[in-house]
């Protein structure tokens, strides 16, 4: 078994640190470009106070949702009237520095420069354009706290039980390490039903194999870990505010109902970009004689299982739900199950002749993929930077009106280019997101947003009035 790590010389981390610095003071600049929408504008408050961010969380847990981590977190950004936006702008560009980092934790041992360079493009790219809905899942500020952050907080309280049951490594971290573990582990349980459910079970059957199969002790912290997941599955699921919101849905489906319908949408949402990833990866890491690919391939097979269960724990909802922002839980752990079998290159060019080839062949795809990102990067940014500006002008529109004493404010829809306007509806596709007001001034977006910035009344401007 792989107990031992191979120690990363410093000139790599360093080269990586730089890397991963400049991916996050990036993704900042794109972050701050994002205007608030929808959601953002009702967790909206005038002032700050800690105590009424909890008390707006503790509120929500028994009205609406029992999602009370991502509850606290929308209002306290949105508190002081959004003066703290910048502050989940930091953190949302260290959560894709820290996923990188954690994509890099896939490898089966410590990479060389080449292999963590190809490795960390590869989730880099894979994350960046496989989620159909990007923009809503990690860029939407609401959305990012409640699917992104999510995501990772599970991704990375599991990682360390999944190495242990795949590569045999003993998980020991100090005290303070242990805590900031099992702290995670509560939130990570009561942050999102489907995913808490999912690697509540993937959890248990790692630690069960552990123990009857390898018939090792299992890590106490893990033990704890997975008790306190459950606990915060256990508050999230039996929140009042759940049975509340199932109450105001219309329509209820049989969870026979639902099966089908639910697999032929995850049959119809497969990327075929991580298939043949997949079997890129696979073919080189046969022809290199890669002695940790079975295990790579099992390490594989269970994101893959938790990609498929998250998706099949949504059968719990009301209705069938698996679109928008609802997959991408199953995106995000279909990439992992992808850059798990990335090829493993010790380094050593001179104990097997393909090590070198394979090396500039994946250098090569990593430089593409870097250029491809870049390059849509650039396009994404400008296209919010227009719409940036194309907000900030309505809103002192909207201040100047109200200080000349107009009750109803008209201002015009965001438009995107390429034909994407919010007039015609959402904006949701890919990178692009925007979740805007409505013509119907009394619609609850509108309203959300009308308190906010301090206005009686506000709507989306008809095309004859514009």
């Amino acid at each position: 078994m792989m107990r031992d790590r191979i120690s990363t010389p410093g000139w790599i981390m360093g080269i990586l640190v730089a890397g991963l610095l400049t991916v996050g003071v990036g993704f900042l600049f794109l972050n701050q470009l994002v205007p608030l929408f929808a959601d953002d504008h009702c967790r909206a408050s005038e002032s700050f106070s800690i105590v009424r961010v909890v008390h707006a969380a503790y509120n929500t847990y028994f009205s609406w949702s029992g999602r009370f981590p991502v509850m606290f977190f929308n209002f306290l950004f949105h508190a002081d009237g959004h003066r703290l936006v910048g502050v989940f702008e930091i953190m949302n560009a260290l959560a894709l520095c820290a996923a990188c980092v954690l994509a890099l934790r896939l490898a089966p041992q410590s990479p060389s420069f080449w292999h963590g360079f190809g490795l960390a493009m590869t989730f880099l790219f894979l994350f960046w354009f496989v989620p159909d809905f990007f923009g809503e899942a990690v860029l939407w500020k609401t959305g990012a706290v409640q699917y992104f952050w999510g995501l990772l907080l599970a991704a990375a309280c599991l990682l360390p039980v999944l190495r242990a049951a795949v590569y045999g490594e003993i998980y020991a971290p100090g005290r303070l390490i242990a805590g900031v573990f099992l702290f995670a582990a509560f939130l990570g349980g009561a942050w999102l039903e489907n995913v808490s459910v999912a690697v509540a079970a993937v959890w248990a059957a790692a630690l069960a194999y552990i123990h009857f199969g390898q018939r090792r002790t299992v890590p106490k912290v893990l033990s704890v870990g997975l008790v306190l997941w459950v606990t915060g599955a256990v508050l999230l699921i039996a929140a009042p505010g759940n049975y509340v919101r199932v109450a105001a849905i219309e329509a209820h489906m049989p969870l026979y109902a639902k099966l089908l319908p639910l697999s032929e949408r995850l049959f119809h949402h497969l990327d075929t970009k991580l298939l043949l990833f997949f079997i890129g990866f696979v073919v080189i890491a046969v022809a290199l004689g890669t002695a940790s690919l079975r295990r790579q391939l099992v390490m594989s097979g269970i994101w893959f299982s938790l990609a498929l269960l998250s998706a099949y724990a949504m059968m719990g909802a009301p209705n069938i739900v698996f679109d928008g922002r609802t997959k991408f839980p199953t995106e995000f752990f279909q990439i992992l199950a992808v850059v798990s079998v990335f090829p493993h290159l010790d380094g050593r060019h001179d104990a097997d002749r393909w090590q070198r080839p394979a090396a500039v062949l994946l250098a090569v795809m990593a430089i593409g993929m870097l250029s491809l990102v870049t390059r849509d990067y650039r396009t994404v940014t400008l296209r919010y930077a227009d719409v940036s500006r194309q907000n900030d002008a309505r809103l002192a529109q909207a201040r100047s009106e109200r200080a000349r004493g107009i009750d109803e404010h008209l201002v015009p829809p965001l438009d995107f280019g390429g034909g994407w306007s919010t007039w015609r509806g959402d904006v949701n596709r890919g990178r692009i997101f925007a979740r805007d007001i409505r013509p119907d001034a009394g619609h609850w977006a509108n309203a959300c947003f009308a308190k906010a910035h301090r206005l009686k009344r506000v709507r989306l401007a008809l095309p004859e009035e514009r």
